[in-house]
């Protein structure tokens, strides 16, 4: 039984230690609020679990159907600030929606494509 419980607990404190960041989705050509949701969602884990204090921005989309220019500037703005807090120890890409009224798969593939990159940095 004790054997258990030891097992048990160092499971919990792998486990706890581990940054599990959302696959963000945007359905369709248009923008979705659940995409932006996700995104943000995902910084303010990576707040959390970044051992230097960093303060991400709440990234909002002002734009109905596409991506406004702001956000993608504050998603990018906050990649930046994680390379920096994370010492450079990673490179992520600068995630670019080519047409404004739409949202582009490159653009959702780079935000996710950067998520995984920090999952698995943070993780080591």
């Amino acid at each position: 039984m004790k054997k258990l419980l030891v097992i048990v607990t160092i499971l919990i404190s792998i486990n706890s230690q581990a940054l599990f960041l959302n696959y963000c989705m945007n359905t369709g050509n248009q923008y979705s609020s659940s995409f932006g949701f996700c995104i943000n969602d995902n910084f303010r884990s990576i707040e959390r679990e970044i051992d230097e204090l960093i303060y991400l921005s709440n990234c909002d989309n002002y734009m109905s159907d596409g991506i406004s220019s702001s956000f993608e500037f504050c998603i990018n703005q906050n990649f930046r600030s994680i390379e920096r807090a994370l010492d450079y120890k990673l490179f992520l890409s600068y995630c670019y929606n080519s047409d404004q009224d739409l949202v582009d798969y490159f653009f959702v593939s780079c935000v996710n494509n950067n998520f995984r990159s920090i999952e698995r940095e943070i993780d080591k």
